[in-house]
């Protein structure tokens, strides 16, 4: 078992670094944008600061999804096909929701 997670893991490594270089921030935050406003549901930023013990070469801004509860799905559902975003809590309350995130991207 842990020889196959070993082996996991080493093909996730791999494909990794040989996938697509990471697009700069705010350019993902721009697909954000568009991609909420197609869906009809609205994105806000919560901060630009992202994680501060993070020295890397990437940075993360957290937002959120505000909407009916499908026009939130489906915004999280093309924003996840067409950047590198992570979904951290979903509220949903009366046909209506908010799906908190943190997108990542290549510094400014």
């Amino acid at each position: 078992l842990l020889e196959r997670d070993i082996s996991d893991a080493s093909q996730a490594i791999n494909r990794l670094n040989t996938s697509t270089k990471l697009s700069k921030l705010f350019d993902n935050w721009s697909v954000a944008k568009e991609v909420a406003r197609q869906s009809g549901s609205t994105l806000v930023m919560m901060n630009e600061t992202g994680f501060k013990k993070y020295t890397g070469s990437a940075q993360s801004w957290l937002g959120a999804i505000r909407g009916s509860t499908q026009q939130v799905l489906t915004t999280a559902w093309i924003m996840q096909k067409k950047i590198p975003v992570y979904y951290n809590s979903i509220v949903v309350d009366n046909g209506n929701a908010v799906l908190s995130f943190s997108l990542l991207g290549k510094r400014i």
